[in-house]
């Protein structure tokens, strides 16, 4: 029903933000470029950098996106440690979990500052990636570093996102309400309203799964009243946004397509405002569903395209997922079973790395 991201901060769009990131082998140097205008050199041994995966480049034009060059550094210092460690020639498979090594070590270390730092940075990635295990490990060392640190808002953090909501990807419904739950707590005892309304909206997004759609709507209207009292206009706005996101989610699955539009619409327009990409193209394959479920399929279908076109640019496989598998059914539905049968090819060969449970028993059935 939501997203997660790393940390309560919005990156609004720029005109000097990173679109683009190219690894330039030279000697001894390592040159990230971006727009003309970036670069990075690091002393580092010469390596191939066509074994980095795309989950490694991802993660570093993340910490590109929130300006953090030295977390940069520190991750290409990271895995260069691990490449020559690796006796395998691609990194591909093994990246998150060597990810979730290098910051066991951390820990190991003491070194709970730069654990934290990790999670906010590499947190959001990891879940639009699919690796759902490996994001709960992540959030149960940044959990205890926050602990050891006294970091009240970093403890909910990873409680209500990353063993919170993505137990709940899992579908393990229990352990995601205890976590949640155990993270509101925290968060209103060091009066952390973001937190507080996130906690709600994803104890909504479990009463959707479970079918209880009433308390769903009671969740989500508390998150309302709860981030009213949120002071930063962009992370307000943000949690609005989900907010009306989850109500439209609501209203579609319990076959109230007219208010799932009118709340999805809600959604779009506090998104541009708040100008966050990589979240407002989910309001295209909500909306795609909604109208096939009005018999509305070509517009069903300019959802979907244009979802699929916005996906690719920000990334979200997620998404991908969702809109191939939305195209295969409206072009079934078409006669044309040959471009059905290669969209949920693309789909089934994404669906590999980036699960995505939901959905694929919404399309399945």
């Amino acid at each position: 029903m939501t997203d997660v991201e790393p940390s309560k901060a919005v990156v609004p769009a720029s005109p000097h933000a990173l679109t683009k990131v190219d690894f330039v082998k030279s000697g001894t140097r390592l040159v990230a470029i971006s727009g003309g205008a970036f670069a990075i050199k690091a002393g580092l041994d010469a390596f191939d950098v066509t074994i980095l995966s795309k989950t490694t480049q991802s993660l570093i034009l993340y910490c590109s996106l929130i300006a953090n060059v030295f977390l940069i550094v520190e991750l290409v210092l990271a895995f260069l440690r691990v490449q020559k460690a690796a006796s395998s020639s691609t990194l591909d498979d093994t990246f998150p979990k060597l990810l979730v090594r290098e910051i066991t070590g951390l820990q190991v270390n003491r070194d709970y500052a730069r654990i934290i730092r990790y999670r906010e940075a590499f947190s959001r990635t990891l879940w639009l990636e699919g690796n759902l295990d490996e994001r709960i490990q992540l959030g149960t060392l940044a959990e205890d570093a926050a602990i050891q640190l006294g970091n009240r808002s970093a403890q909910a953090a990873a409680l209500i996102d990353d063993l919170g909501w993505t137990h709940v990807a899992k579908r393990d419904y229990a352990t995601a309400e205890r976590h949640i739950k155990h993270g509101k707590t925290v968060a209103i005892e060091e009066g952390d309203s973001y937190w507080q309304a996130k906690a709600e909206r994803h104890l909504a997004g479990i009463a959707i799964g479970q079918e209880n759609y009433n308390k769903a709507y009671d969740h989500l209207a508390e998150a309302a009243k709860i981030a009213g009292s949120i002071s930063e206009n962009l992370i307000r706005d943000e949690m609005l946004a989900g907010i009306e996101y989850g109500l439209a989610e609501c209203a579609y699955r319990n076959n109230e397509n007219a208010k799932a539009l009118t709340h999805l619409d809600t959604s779009e327009v506090i998104r541009k405002q708040v100008g966050d990409a990589t979240r407002a193209v989910r309001v295209r394959s909500l909306r795609g569903r909604i109208l096939l479920k009005l018999d509305r399929a070509a517009e069903a279908k300019d959802a979907f395209r244009r979802g699929l076109r916005e996906a690719r640019e920000v990334g979200r496989r997620d998404e991908q997922i969702i809109n191939l598998l939305g195209l295969a059914r409206v072009t079934a539905l078409e006669g044309r079973e040959v471009q059905a049968a290669a969209y949920k090819r693309e789909a089934d060969e994404l669906l590999a790395d980036t699960p995505v449970p939901g959905v694929m028993n919404e399309f399945n059935s």
